[in-house]
């Protein structure tokens, strides 16, 4: 109901640390400067690490190597703090034939890097494990293996499952119109 409201610090004038813990450097930088990094600057200023390093690089894979690192993940979109959650399975869990499903995974993703989330739900497959998403985006949907359309007059009618091409043939299906026009680009 109300809009959030924003007040800086008057002791540290919004760097989040005391001036004795900001005078500690670490290559030129303080902590409070590490944190206004994007992930994409971060690697870069941390490359010497490489524990950090495969962080960034999943991070960055994902689509997300815009954010800063002292983002708070209550400034994210649902579909960021999916794909960050991902980072975290991808880094804890290496264990083969999971099933990652995913809610709308491309919302906050812009069209020019919706190609960061295909390359991780391949590499999630390639590793042995099954991607399954909902989601209304039909560049997502062109790179599934299986589809399921639901949808008709009521909602939650089925009305196609199957590959690809069988939903291209679908005559009423608003998801097949969408892929259709596509193709046709």
């Amino acid at each position: 109901f109300l809009s959030d409201v924003n007040l800086i610090c008057e002791t540290c004038g919004g760097k989040r640390y005391k001036q004795n813990i900001l005078q500690v450097k670490y290559n030129e930088k303080n902590i409070s400067e590490v944190l206004e990094m994007t992930v994409f600057e971060a690697a870069t200023y941390l490359s010497d690490n490489k524990k950090l390093s495969k962080i960034f690089e999943i991070i960055k894979n994902i689509g997300l190597g815009y954010i800063k690192l002292g983002q708070q993940t209550s400034n994210l979109s649902g579909g960021e703090v999916q794909r960050l959650k991902l980072t975290k399975e991808i880094l804890t869990n290496n264990k083969q034939h999971n099933i990652f499903i995913f809610d709308e995974p491309s919302k906050g993703l812009q069209i020019t890097d919706l190609h960061y989330l295909i390359d991780t739900f391949n590499f999630l497959k390639e590793n042995g494990n099954t991607v399954i998403f909902i989601e209304h985006n039909p560049y997502l949907i062109l790179t599934a293996n299986y589809i399921i359309d639901l949808g008709g007059k009521t909602g939650g009618e089925l009305i196609y499952s199957g590959n690809l091409q069988g939903i291209i043939n679908l005559k009423n299906s608003k998801t097949s119109e969408y892929i259709k026009k596509l193709q046709t680009l």
